[in-house]
């Protein structure tokens, strides 16, 4: 009997947020503005009370100015500092006698150097964040670099790298942007980083954004002059063609893949049909075998949706571990059925593997118990996860193959060995 998955009871739930009371003081709460529950607010903006907006007009902040997430904890800290010192300072006073403890010291109270300091933190604060406005624009335009036709894998895999380096590296003070202006002095020690981490040395962009800039840049130049003909006798050899002009495939790296005939009468009877292209593979005189399976758009989804989560945990933290990452992913969707001497295991779809919903809020998708259970039940050893993982790759470079040929008008003539 074949054995199946089931995670109708290994799923793991978050538990629920205990539900807090508001604990504001009434002075407080009667200054806050009331809000509509139809109310759109932006995304990380604080709604500062008349009382807030009295006191930081007295820093030279004006009403829609943008204020830093730290302001008040850095204000707190002044605020101690010169409540410290006065209540130490010496005094030509009776013996016994202590000056009043005030709760709290007033920005017109705090030392002229200090309001400077503060004023100085929030000028620096909105131009940084008028020069993220100038950033945004430009990681649109290197969004717009991004080719349409480009295969969706490849796509995907871009946009996720690009927003996985904008959410995760912060800056130092000598990096500079792609328009080559300087960040002003001691902003990088201001700048806020994810999760309260500290970032250091990072500079520049990251390789995709790199790359996406070359290719812009070599794009905007202007094309090279026509040179004349060489004549007949004295003209050169063709240049040397290194890549396929179809596919992009390196040729000087061996392809090792050669579609048949019944791969041939397969794949375009799952592509007509709109059914999955499977394929078995075997090893080790046929003792080891491995059904593969294309995957569907909803699992190629799924997997945008878990690498997401990856990201935001911190579990991804390059290009490198995102293109690992979904790969791991396609192999455990695209495996079909595993035979290893006596032993046969089915792993269906994961849509029909059953399951119980996750509690909402949940930051897992079915792909983390699936790969828990492929490790432990299917390929519990390395050596034999690695094999399960080449023979998934040989299966991928087959049905690119297999796409890439399916333009052809003819395509069993197109695909013929001609290479």
């Amino acid at each position: 009997m074949a054995k199946t998955p089931n995670f109708s009871r290994t799923v793991r739930r978050t538990p629920a947020m205990p539900q807090m009371e508001p604990v504001l003081p009434p002075k407080v709460a009667a200054q806050m503005q009331p809000l509509s529950p139809t109310t759109v607010l932006p995304k990380g903006a604080p709604v500062p009370t008349d009382y807030t907006r009295q006191q930081l007009s007295k820093l030279g902040w004006k009403d829609g100015d943008p204020i830093p997430g730290d302001f008040a904890q850095r204000l707190k800290v002044i605020q101690d500092e010169i409540s410290q010192e006065r209540a130490t300072a010496k005094h030509d006073v009776p013996e016994g006698w202590t000056p009043p403890k005030v709760k709290l010291i007033q920005i017109d109270d705090l030392p002229a150097e200090r309001q400077a300091e503060l004023r100085e933190y929030l000028a620096q604060h909105k131009t940084h964040v008028a020069q993220e406005e100038v950033w945004a624009a430009q990681r649109a335009q290197q969004e717009a670099t991004i080719n349409p036709e480009a295969p969706p894998s490849v796509i995907e895999a871009q946009r996720v790298a690009m927003q996985a380096a904008s959410s995760q590296f912060g800056f130092v003070n000598d990096m500079v942007d792609p328009a080559g202006s300087q960040m002003p002095a001691g902003l990088a020690q201001q700048m806020p980083t994810p999760e309260g981490k500290t970032v250091g040395a990072v500079s520049g962009l990251s390789p995709v954004f790199r790359t996406m800039e070359a290719a812009q840049q070599a794009a905007a130049a202007p094309p090279p002059q026509p040179q004349p003909a060489e004549p007949a006798a004295s003209a050169g050899s063709l240049p040397e063609i290194t890549h396929c002009p179809r596919c992009a495939w390196d040729l000087r790296v061996a392809f090792r893949i050669e579609p048949t005939d019944d791969d041939k009468l397969v794949y375009r009877a799952a592509l007509l049909g709109g059914t999955r292209f499977t394929k078995e593979l075997t090893a080790m005189d046929g003792a080891l075998a491995i059904r593969f399976r294309s995957i569907t758009v909803a699992e190629t989804r799924l997997i945008r949706e878990q690498i997401r989560y990856d990201i935001a945990a911190g579990k991804i933290m390059g290009d490198g571990e995102l293109m690992a990452e979904m790969w791991e992913y396609r192999m455990l969707l695209g495996i079909s059925q595993l035979r290893r001497g006596e032993a046969i295991i089915d792993i269906p779809p994961i849509d029909q593997i059953p399951h119980d919903d996750p509690e909402p809020g949940s930051k897992e998708t079915l792909l983390i118990p699936l790969r828990t259970w492929v490790y432990e039940e299917v390929i519990p050893t390395e050596t034999l996860a690695r094999l399960v993982r080449e023979k998934h790759q040989q299966f991928s470079r087959l049905e690119e193959y297999l796409e890439t040929m399916s333009q052809e008008p003819d395509f069993f003539a197109g695909i013929a060995p001609r290479r």
